[in-house]
């Protein structure tokens, strides 16, 4: 992220900050809508979905987290790119490569 943030910072697009710019000391149960998670803010809680957003003006991001029961261990992970401009499309075609190597990163870390 540190990488993108300084490349795009040339282009104009924004710092989004860390995906690991988590507070992961604060319980889980305490986030509400509009809080931030790394580079999310949160759109929606439940006891069995969380979803997030990320937004700019080439490119808007939602991201779900479902557990498939409140005390399931299964989890699914769905993201979703609205993409507004050539700027974005032309973003999309580098960042979507990197994301088999930074999704399973982020939920291997997640995991631990």
């Amino acid at each position: 992220m540190a990488v993108r943030n300084k490349i795009m910072s040339f282009i104009g697009i924004k710092d989004l900050g860390g995906l690991g710019d988590v507070d992961f000391e604060k319980p889980a149960n305490t986030y509400r809508v509009g809080d931030r998670v790394g580079i999310f803010s949160i759109l929606s809680v439940s006891h069995t979905e969380v979803v997030m957003e990320g937004s700019d003006k080439h490119l808007d991001v939602k991201v779900s987290i479902y557990k498939e029961q409140a005390d399931s261990q299964r989890v699914t992970i769905t993201t979703v790119v609205d993409v507004h401009n050539m700027l974005g499309k032309i973003y999309m075609l580098f960042i979507n490569p990197m994301h088999k190597n930074i999704v399973p990163a982020v939920i291997k870390r997640a995991e631990s």
